[in-house]
């Protein structure tokens, strides 16, 4: 993938710079996704105009477009597919995107108000985690690949904190 370097004309620390992207385009009524990859610094963004539904099997992630997909633990639920629009990459302050994507903003602005995001608890954990519940679990996906019954698994691990009612 070929990238360009995005020039933002604020001088504004990563933090600020990642939500002042997200809150540019949520205002917009787009959706989003950001991540890192395990042992990466660089943070990736993709932006979404259209969220699709998707029945369960209607998705073959060789045969997809880049986006991202959300799929719940239920084999008759429908996925979630955000097909990326614009792929950001963020790193030390600096936005690079892949060349030919739609542009994004020279400069965004520092949010003035509080990002309105919908947030839900998370439910409590169904049995207690042990210090080798990762393990065994990357271990049962890679058994359930093996076995056919996936093509590819995403393990995630869970931690617990407080959050405070006025969170920004």
């Amino acid at each position: 993938m070929q990238e360009v370097k995005v020039v933002t004309g604020t001088n504004l620390k990563e933090l600020e710079l990642i939500r002042s992207v997200l809150f540019n385009y949520l205002e917009e009524g787009k959706a989003f996704s950001l991540w890192r990859l395990p042992d990466q610094q660089e943070k990736n963004v993709i932006i979404c105009s259209n969220v699709i539904e998707l029945d369960p099997d209607q998705l073959s992630v060789e045969d997809s477009q880049p986006g991202f997909v959300i799929s719940p633990f239920s084999r008759t639920a429908k996925k979630l597919f955000l097909p990326a629009d614009i792929h950001l990459k963020i790193n030390n302050g600096e936005i690079k995107q892949q060349a030919g994507a739609p542009p994004v903003p020279e400069t965004f602005p520092r949010p003035t108000g509080k990002l309105n995001l919908h947030m839900t608890p998370a439910p409590k954990p169904v049995a207690p985690q042990t210090d080798n519940h990762y393990q065994d679990l990357v271990a049962a996906g890679v058994n359930a690949i093996e076995n056919g019954l996936f093509e590819k698994v995403v393990p995630s691990r869970r931690q617990s904190f407080q959050v405070p009612d006025d969170i920004d």
